[in-house]
């Protein structure tokens, strides 16, 4: 009866190590989804500004070519700063795929743990199983 018992909170703790790593692989794939929306967010808004800048830029045609010397000057400068934050919104896309791609290894990792896990408990069931129609018949 003690070892029934034992064995029972045994099994209760594995069930919690199970349900507690799918808790956990669950959350780093919501990590890396919101990691993916940001980037596209990013992009989006990046590409807006450049759609912006390309309007104004016809725009500074139209005046005379006093300002239009100055807004050139303004504009390389924009477009340096642009580019600027474009090669390090790159570099940080880089480091989220990175990043990406090591969560998506641990995740694997740790479904692999998981249904380890879920086979060591089945195979737990089946000896208790057995034990118990042992102790069946044993009575």
């Amino acid at each position: 009866m003690f070892v029934f018992i034992l064995s029972l909170s045994l099994l209760q703790l594995d069930i919690s190590i199970v349900h507690f790593l799918a808790s956990f692989v669950s959350h780093l794939h919501l990590g890396v989804k919101l990691i993916n929306f940001l980037v596209l967010e990013i992009i989006t808004i990046f590409v807006s500004l450049d759609s912006t800048f390309t309007s104004h830029e016809s725009s500074f045609m139209d005046m005379e070519s006093g300002k239009i010397q100055e807004d050139e000057e303004k504009r390389k400068e924009i477009t340096s700063h642009f580019q600027k934050t474009l090669t390090e919104i790159q570099a940080q896309i880089e480091q989220h795929s990175t990043r990406n791609d090591k969560l998506c290894s641990e995740n694997a990792n740790l479904t692999d743990k998981l249904e380890s896990l879920m086979n060591q408990c089945e195979l737990r069931e089946e000896v208790r199983s057995k034990v118990n129609i042992m102790e069946f018949y044993r009575s």
